[in-house]
């Protein structure tokens, strides 16, 4: 089937004081390419909720290579590699309107049954996604699992609330990244990320969050008060723009 692509201009209201877009808006961007994708496909969200199911990412290891700029053109390209049991294999591509990238990333996603809240084996329907198992990008994003060496720093908890949830009731991937994000030092910004969403937070779940910084390396963690599960764990590599 190859590539499905999904092309924009950066709005203003996807950028930071630099006039670049931020990783919470590239993250969104890369979730809204997949789910036009699902509903091009005729298998889209709100027909799988119907039906009970839904995809959940499990992983993602994101190279950005340049962030797009505002009123930049810019093309967010998707496909999917691989089904096996309940696990499926999405990669993407952005370039720049000249055909440069920008930025990729390689995901794992899970088929759950919403009613019994467990992975379920992918439907024959959902290939209509298409597979492409040779294709792959054309950066190395890394390694999958988060390997974190140092010791943890606890940071002041806070509940999730309503503007971080999604359709599913749970907070949304992207906001994950969003709030790890302000844990980096001033002058800093993430060029690489490798993310595991472990738990999904509901409203009022308290996140206690955990850092630890090595070098350009600073890992985050959001764990549940109640119990100390992980909901979030993340290795962001950053490089300093600015004094």
């Amino acid at each position: 089937m190859g590539k499905y692509f999904f092309r924009e201009r950066v709005r203003f209201s996807e950028v930071d004081e630099t006039g670049h877009m931020t990783p919470y808006a590239l993250l969104n961007n890369l979730q809204d390419c997949a789910t036009f994708h699902s509903e091009d496909s005729g298998i889209g969200m709100m027909r799988n909720r119907q039906l009970g199911q839904a995809w959940v990412i499990t992983d993602m290891q994101l190279k950005i290579l340049t962030y797009p700029a505002y009123n930049q053109e810019i093309s967010t390209a998707t496909w999917t590699t691989k089904f096996r049991g309940p696990v499926g294999h999405r990669y993407f591509e952005i370039t720049g309107s000249d055909g440069q990238l920008l930025a990729a990333a390689r995901s794992e996603w899970v088929f759950m049954d919403l009613r019994n809240q467990v992975p379920m084996n992918i439907p024959r329907e959902q290939e209509a996604y298409g597979l492409d198992p040779d294709l792959d990008v054309t950066v190395d994003t890394g390694k999958r699992k988060v390997r974190p060496q140092g010791t943890w720093e606890e940071k002041m908890s806070f509940p999730a609330v309503w503007e971080y949830l999604d359709t599913n009731g749970h907070v949304n991937n992207a906001q994950y990244v969003r709030l790890a994000r302000n844990y980096l030092p001033t002058g800093w910004e993430m060029h690489a990320l490798r993310a595991e969403w472990k738990k999904s937070a509901l409203l009022g779940d308290i996140l206690v969050p955990w850092v630890q910084t090595d070098g350009n390396v600073v890992c985050v963690k959001f764990t549940d008060q109640k119990d100390g599960s992980v909901f979030f764990i993340c290795e962001m590599t950053c490089e300093k723009t600015k004094e």
